[in-house]
């Protein structure tokens, strides 16, 4: 039986080798269940008890790469004006007043570090006692910027890179040097940190794709034996940004050819091989449970969340501040806020906060832009007990 045909018989066969839930039957979708989720929403609302455990900040909207599996840098960037750096700041403050744990501040992009004051934001953001990464394509990360990194007490930065193969990788970042400015930014950063004993974490970020499937396990293996890098995470290829097709056979168009995985048994067996190099205890920072939804997402990405009975895995609490200043809880719920009108605090703790929060934590829509959140891994975990 090919890969193909065992995913028609998901179905009919729930305990096939990709499924293996084991004996609980999932969330409690039930018209008790969901009054007992709004009986507990409600009480944590009146308290205002709940935290976020994560916050995404995007700080830049433009680009100067031209990723074929992204569309970000075909934005028309002047819809709306991006957040000052000064409106960035009276955020971070209130989310200070919200929250006094230290959470991880996010920054991404576009290329966040398009930002002028790039610097300057990480240096407030880890002054409040918060913990602060960056997703990159590190073309902008020279000596100088890797040092200013370092002086900020940056905790982590994230690097493209989706092949040891340099002109692979050029290809799919579309700009020419790319993967040389990678080489070149995980050296700059790794000598400050030896330097000044940083406690950076430098990670690899690879989007796993039907052009670069073969060079997965290659780059996993090249970064493992790599002493200047922490971890690498792999993304699953999605839907690119900005496109209006809301059809579930995207993915079967033959514009999406080059980066959605055609053969399941290639894409199954790497992913096994990566599992088993996590169990390991390689740099691989995507869990166990979360490569197990990826098998299935790239099975039927249209319903992997029915298909595993599973919760949504970014959860209710992280918190997402987009470049125009709104504040989202769910990639397709409307904002709860926005920071110019509302601000962060008045919103968080607001009746539309808590309509989100409710409809996340009674939601079955498959929705492929959260395969790669793990913010609550108990959401998977809770309901996939067999990896």
């Amino acid at each position: 039986m090919t890969a193909l045909q065992q995913i028609k018989t998901i179905d009919k066969v729930r305990s096939n080798f990709i499924l293996y839930r084991g004996k609980n039957k999932g969330p409690d979708y039930s018209k008790e269940g969901k009054e007992l989720i709004l009986k507990k929403l409600k009480n944590e609302f009146e308290l205002k008890s709940y935290k976020p455990n994560f916050c995404l900040l995007i700080v830049s909207r433009g680009c100067h790469y031209q990723c074929k599996m992204c569309n970000y840098w075909k934005e028309d960037r002047k819809s709306a004006p991006s957040l000052t750096y000064d409106e960035i700041i009276n955020t971070i403050d209130e989310l200070k007043r919200i929250t006094q744990e230290d959470i991880v501040v996010h920054l991404i992009g576009g290329e966040s570090m398009l930002f002028p004051k790039f610097v300057e934001i990480v240096k407030y953001v880890r002054s409040k006692g918060f913990r602060c990464s960056v997703s990159t394509n590190g073309g902008l990360i020279t000596k100088s910027m890797a040092k200013k990194l370092i002086d900020a007490d940056m905790t982590g930065v994230f690097i493209s890179l989706d092949s040891i193969d340099e002109k692979k990788h050029d290809f799919l970042r579309g700009t020419n040097g790319a993967y040389k400015r990678v080489i070149d930014a995980i050296d700059n950063l790794y000598y400050y940190k030896k330097k000044y004993g940083s406690n950076l974490s430098i990670g690899i970020t690879a989007t796993m794709m039907q052009y670069n499937l073969k060079d997965i396990i290659p780059l996993v293996d090249w970064a493992n034996n790599n002493e200047k890098i922490n971890d690498i995470f792999i993304n699953a290829v999605m839907q690119p940004f900005f496109n209006d097709d809301q059809s579930k056979d995207w993915h079967k168009k033959k514009q999406y050819e080059m980066i959605w995985p055609q053969d399941l048994s290639e894409v199954f067996y790497i992913l096994e091989q990566l599992k088993k190099r996590k169990k390991k205890g390689w740099k691989i920072s995507n869990p166990a449970s979360q490569l197990h939804v990826v098998k299935q997402y790239f099975a039927t990405p249209w319903k992997y969340i029915k298909n595993l009975n599973m919760k949504c895995p970014r959860g209710d609490l992280a918190l997402e501040i987009d470049s125009c200043g709104n504040i989202n809880m769910c990639f397709y719920d409307n904002p709860i806020g926005n920071i110019r009108e509302s601000g962060l605090y008045n919103s968080w703790y607001s009746q539309k906060m808590l309509n989100s929060r409710y409809k996340i934590n009674t939601c079955k829509k498959d929705c492929d832009l959260s395969i790669n959140c793990f913010y609550e891994p108990k959401n998977i975990t809770d309901y996939i007990t067999h990896f």
